[in-house]
């Protein structure tokens, strides 16, 4: 199964992000802003113990009314921290995650410039589905 895949959009950058269940489908969506940032970014798989010089790990506690909201908050959230620490943020390992709340920690390595920056993440149509038995999600980015 793929992750995610880019959409036709005239000014922003469509992703649908897919997932077997929410926190897959949130796992993607994260490596799939990565993407975004800085192309040559893919999921490393890393724990917080073992860090590599370079790499940074960061806890996050997010809260929504929805999981769509949920989804929104936490990349935007995840986006902020990526401009105040100038790095790109390819992976998460979620602690904690209800339709309402999750507890990550996001990890990534710093960049001196990104590919393309996100202005925001959007609400713009946002709807997340199970199709099938496999979820998934459109989110737009405004560049």
């Amino acid at each position: 199964m793929k992750k995610f895949e880019f959409l036709e959009h005239t000014a922003d950058v469509k992703i649908r992000v897919y997932g077997e269940d929410l926190k897959e489908l949130f796992l993607n969506a994260v490596l799939a802003m990565a993407g975004v940032q800085k192309s040559k970014v893919k999921s490393k798989k890393v724990k917080a113990a073992s860090l590599p010089a370079g790499r940074q790990g960061k806890k996050l506690k997010v809260t929504a009314v929805d999981k769509e909201s949920l989804l929104i908050n936490f990349l935007s959230q995840i986006l902020a921290e990526s401009y105040i620490n100038f790095s790109v943020y390819f992976d998460a390992r979620i602690l904690k995650l209800s339709e309402t709340e999750i507890e990550a920690e996001i990890y990534g390595e710093k960049v001196e410039s990104f590919d393309e920056e996100i202005k925001a993440v959007t609400y713009h149509n946002v709807k997340i589905l199970k199709k099938n038995g496999i979820w998934e999600t459109v989110v737009v980015f405004d560049i």
